[in-house]
């Protein structure tokens, strides 16, 4: 199971191993199978409150950039933040309801790191989780976790290996719903001319990757290039266009796209030169 598959799915697996277990050819096999599911949603979750909380990345996060073990992370999450002075924990209480739900049980989720914190290969001692146990903690997790959950950690793993270039984002409607969000750098190129002799304008494309829904990613990241799961659907993608010097740019007209790039007497003047290249001819009223 990779971290960006859909822990709710997860879940259903886990079940169905369970209540089929009088299918497998090797006893105790469907369970095996069940508990390291079971552990790897355990490690989305605590993966979602790291990153949530803004700790930093090399808390949960190894050099090549997989998962810290579960132990790990949980106690990350108990240290404190020295510009904050609050726990880590506290702080993806502040990131939203979404995060928060996930932080409301931190003796709930210490509980499950210690019990499922069991080697899935041969050990010499007796195994303490049974399907009961595994059933608790389905139902557990169901109560905090929901569809959309999944997107959360779509959008931390987009802004992780791209660097910051594109930014996990928790809305502020009602539902919390996470996205992933870009600055775009618009300038008086993005006016162009079509084949048709009207003006166009036209924001920078943006390539995305669509990766399978039930297979595991293998290979590098795509460089620069954001990660969208086949048969998305909900999740929020905000581009954000914006000016060189960092002011946002209004588009919702075509006289706000222009008084956003013309603010100053020499962004008049390139930007007249530009329509003038452009064969158009534009002109500013003086206040």
């Amino acid at each position: 199971m990779g971290i960006l598959q859909d822990p709710v799915k997860a879940l259903d697996q886990v079940e169905w191993y369970i209540n089929n277990a009088h299918q497998e050819s090797f006893p105790g096999a469907f369970q095996l199978a069940a508990g390291s599911l079971c552990r790897q949603t355990l490690e989305q979750i605590l993966f979602l409150l790291c990153f949530y909380s803004g700790m930093p990345q090399h808390e949960y996060l190894r050099r090549d950039r997989t998962l810290h073990v579960a132990g790990r992370l949980v106690k990350a999450l108990q240290k404190i933040d020295t510009a904050s002075g609050r726990t880590y924990l506290e702080l993806a209480r502040q990131a939203g309801p979404r995060i928060r739900k996930l932080a409301r049980q931190p003796k709930s989720l210490e509980r499950w790191q210690r019990e499922l914190n069991e080697p899935a290969h041969y050990s010499t001692r007796f195994r303490s989780i049974d399907e009961n146990d595994l059933r608790e903690f389905v139902i557990f997790v169901r109560t905090i976790l929901d569809e959309y959950d999944k997107y959360a950690i779509v959008a931390a793993i987009n802004e992780i290996f791209t660097n910051g270039t594109y930014r996990a984002i928790l809305g502020k409607d009602k539902k919390n719903m996470p996205g992933i969000s870009k600055k775009i750098v618009v300038g008086p190129s993005a006016f162009t001319r079509g084949e048709d002799g009207r003006l166009v304008f036209q924001m920078p494309e943006t390539k995305w990757t669509v990766i399978s829904e039930t297979k595991v990613p293998r290979g590098r990241w795509p460089r620069n290039s954001p990660i969208i799961v086949q048969n998305t659907a909900g999740i929020t993608i905000r581009m954000e266009a914006m000016t060189k010097s960092g002011d946002p740019v209004d588009l919702t007209s075509l006289a706000s796209v222009i008084a956003s790039l013309a603010k100053s007497e020499g962004q008049r003047r390139y930007l007249k030169g530009h329509f003038r290249r452009l064969g158009f001819e534009i002109s500013f009223v003086k206040n």
